[in-house]
């Protein structure tokens, strides 16, 4: 597991601005958005046993996280990240 990162520091610089997420069927990650140049991705970890969220930015790994910055990074499509979330078997551990 990452070693805890204060997210504030962090969103008040480099990782805040709002986004616009999309659910992807890959193997690795379950949400994805562009930001200029670059694509950034979500997985969903096996909380709690690790953090629930892991940030990738063009496949490299920059954090793990519980709870969704929805203030920076605007908000989940809910009902559809449910639908995938389910049909991996999130809700059956």
């Amino acid at each position: 597991m990452m070693r805890a990162i204060n997210l504030k520091a962090l969103f008040s610089r480099k990782l805040r601005t709002k986004l616009t997420w999309h659910v992807i069927e890959h193997e690795l990650y379950e949400l994805e958005a562009s930001h200029n140049l670059d694509t950034w991705n979500i997985s969903v970890n096996d909380y709690p046993e690790e953090d629930l969220y892991t940030l990738y930015i063009n496949g490299s790994r920059q954090l793990d996280f519980n709870s969704w910055p929805s203030e920076y990074w605007g908000e989940l499509p809910i009902k559809e990240f449910k639908n995938l979330l389910e049909n991996k078997g999130f809700f059956n551990k």
